[in-house]
């Protein structure tokens, strides 16, 4: 009996291929919610109400608005599909460059930024919070967790280019992924580290920066493999060569 051999269905394959995809992303984007709301019941328990859970919640709302509506929002709709165009019209490397230019651009533009917003952070917090008293205990508070804080915007933005490196490259998985590690990190900084110092106000804004740093730190790493294990396709030099020389967000600028 002959057998029946039959060519494979390309739209076949990339139908299963967004269904998994959508199954990864929807799975890991339920549980960072799952951490989050787990987040938020040790947050209330732990700092409660009063001036200092008033002044962290109202601090961390200043480089949250400016996640939501730059780094997740403008940036990405801005950049996506242009480094999807560089890469599809003139190849990987000259992609890997642009992503290089962009993060020199960010950098160059938030890092004076964010020292300018320090200095000048009680007049923002005045300006912002109209029911705080200038030099009251929520004011003051608010100004300090806000200057702790404020680093995380840098390096979300990072983690945002990152992200949308991995999603140009069909890697969608890593966005809800590095949000997973955020959550974790402020309800460990919330259980371990609290009851140790005893300020749980002071340990957050710390951990919130720290979970930053590894949201990034985790992107930047994956995007660091995926270009290496690229060029490994169509190179024969050793993979230890092309760790150091792929390692360096330098190398792409």
């Amino acid at each position: 009996m002959a057998e029946d051999r039959r060519a494979p269905n390309p739209d076949a394959e990339g139908e299963g291929a967004i269904a998994r995809s959508v199954g990864v992303v929807g799975g890991l984007t339920l549980v960072s919610r799952l951490f989050g709301y787990v987040r938020d019941i040790f947050m209330a328990t732990i700092i409660g109400a009063g001036p200092l859970g008033d002044a962290f919640t109202f601090a961390l709302t200043l480089p949250n608005s400016f996640r939501q509506i730059f780094a997740e929002g403008a940036f990405n709709a801005a950049f996506v599909p242009t480094y999807t165009e560089t890469q599809t019209r003139e190849g990987k490397a000259e992609a890997a460059r642009f992503a290089g230019q962009v993060m020199t651009v960010l950098l160059l533009v938030l890092l004076p930024l964010s020292a300018l917003i320090l200095w000048q952070m009680p007049a923002v917090i005045g300006f912002l919070s109209q029911g705080y008293e200038v030099g009251g205990e929520r004011f003051t508070f608010a100004v300090l967790f806000a200057r702790i804080m404020f680093g995380y915007l840098t390096l979300v933005f990072l983690m945002a280019l990152c992200v949308g490196i991995l999603n140009a490259n069909r890697r969608f998985a890593p966005g809800p992924a590095v949000q997973i590690g955020y959550n974790v990190i402020l309800i460990a900084a919330l259980v371990l580290v609290v009851p140790a110092f005893g300020v749980p106000a002071h340990v957050l804004s710390v951990g919130v920066l720290s979970a930053g740093a590894f949201q990034f730190a985790l992107a930047w790493v994956l995007v660091s493999l995926l270009v290496i294990f690229q060029a490994g396709r169509v190179s024969s030099e050793p993979l230890c060569s092309r760790i150091r020389r792929w390692s360096s967000w330098t190398s792409w600028s």
